[in-house]
This record gives structure tokens, C-alpha cells and sequence, in this order.
């Protein structure tokens, strides 16, 4: 789920890498970016409860997700909350939503179904019901990190900037070692043309999170449209070693 404008930079610089796609790490999780060109590839926004996936066979969470392709099983809630992220990490997203809106029918005060629904959404387009469904998962447990640094991502794409800073700074409040919620707002600090700013953020990130190869790639964005041409060669290398 990717929105993003291209910096307009002198010469071609690399992209943004950016922002958790409501990630790959939970639906949490999906982290993407890329060097060269326009600001590009979103690292999704950070869910809940994505998991590596398990075993196969009779009982397996891939037999439960099989199984329910055909229909309703008999879960318990957590498993169903771990089936929806399983699904929505792996793109299968009608199906992701449908199990969410089942566990809600049944336990509408499920927060994470309400956080796992609204990356959802917004990963199929629909963001305006993404943002609702987001706002309800924060209104049933307003102490959870990733509900906030996901609204604020799904915003910033969206081109609502004002809030979306609003929400990344209070996931930063709740947690600042959110290594996602700092580097995007490092992002939105670069689109303000805020560079210093926005490089505090992103070595905020890093030190969070010193392997992440996002921040490192969007440190090297911002350090050369400040001069520091040394400093982004190192940064943009530092982030292709580790896998953008």
C-alpha cells in the first residue's frame, strides 16, 4: 500500500523507503522499501499478531486457514485474531477481512480485529473505512503502539498529514523505541522539507533499530539534500548490505 509523491531533489535520489505496509511485522510485518527512484515501496503498517508460519497438518493454523475457505470453524478468539493476520501477511485479503468481521460480530470489543480489519482495508483502497475501523481499535485499547503507528501511516499516505503526525507521535509517547513510528515521522519531517528534523527521526530509528534498512536508506535521502554527500554514500551502502 504505497501512496507516496517523489522528492523532488536536484538529481534523481533514492526513494523513501518507508513505511510499516500495515506490516509485515504483525500484520505488523511486510517491511519493504527500495534505493533508486521516486519514494517508493511502503513498509506496511505495523499490526498485530502476524506470526512466522507454523507447521503443517491436522491441527495447524495452515489447516485451520484451509478449512475455513469453506466455511466457519469453531476457534478460539486468539487463534482466529492469529488466522486473520496469518491471512492478511499473505495478501489474501477478502479472506483476512471476513474473519475479522466474524470475531467482531461475536466479541465487537476485539481490538485487534478492529487493528488487523483496518490494514486490511486500507491495503485493498479503502481507506476512509481503514481510518474508522483504526480510530475503533485505539478507542477499545488506546495503550497499543502499533494501532497508533498504523493509523499514522494509513494517514500519511492518505495526504493527512497534520493528524497522521498526531498519531505517530503519541505511538512514539506510548513507546519510544518504536523504531516504525520514528522513521515515519522522519518520512513526513522530509516531505515538510524539515531535513534536519527529519534526520533526527531516522537515526531515532536506528538507534531503536540499527539493522533497519529503511531508516538507513531514508538517512541517506536526507543527509544528501543537506550536503552530506560522504554521509548518505555510507548510509544508502549501510542499507543495501542489509537487504533494501
Amino acid at each position: 500500500m504505497s501512496n507516496s509523491k517523489t522528492n523532488k531533489t536536484a538529481t534523481k535520489a533514492p526513494a523513501q523507503a518507508g513505511a510499516q505496509r500495515p506490516a509485515g511485522n504483525r500484520p505488523n510485518q511486510r517491511p519493504a522499501g527500495a534505493p533508486p527512484a521516486a519514494q517508493g515501496q511502503q513498509q506496511r503498517p505495523q499490526g498485530q499478531q502476524q506470526r512466522p508460519q507454523g507447521r503443517r497438518g491436522p491441527g495447524s493454523l495452515d489447516d485451520t486457514i484451509a478449512k475455513a475457505q469453506t466455511g466457519r470453524v469453531n476457534v478460539s478468539p486468539a487463534k482466529a485474531i492469529e488466522m486473520a493476520g496469518q491471512l492478511y501477511s499473505r495478501g489474501q485479503l477478502a479472506q483476512a477481512d471476513r474473519v475479522c468481521r466474524q470475531i467482531i460480530a461475536a466479541r465487537p470489543g476485539n481490538a485487534d480485529a478492529h487493528n488487523i480489519l483496518g490494514v486490511t482495508l486500507a491495503a485493498g483502497g479503502r481507506t476512509k473505512e481503514a481510518i474508522a475501523s483504526l480510530k475503533r481499535a485505539i478507542k477499545l485499547n488506546p495503550q497499543a503502539t502499533s494501532y497508533h503507528a498504523n493509523l499514522g501511516e494509513i494517514l500519511r499516505q492518505a495526504g493527512e498529514t497534520k493528524e497522521a503526525l498526531e498519531a505517530l507521535e503519541e505511538a512514539v509517547k506510548i513507546d519510544p523505541n518504536n523504531a516504525q513510528a520514528l522513521n515515519n515521522i522522519g518520512i513526513i519531517r522530509y516531505d515538510l522539507k524539515q531535513f534536519k528534523e527529519a534526520i533526527e527521526q531516522y537515526r531515532l530509528a536506528l538507534k531503536a533499530r540499527p539493522n533497519m534498512p529503511e531508516a538507513l536508506n531514508n538517512l541517506g535521502n536526507a543527509l544528501r539534500v543537506t550536503g552530506d554527500v560522504d554521509g548518505a554514500m555510507h548510509s544508502y551502502q549501510e542499507a543495501l548490505t542489509r537487504g533494501i
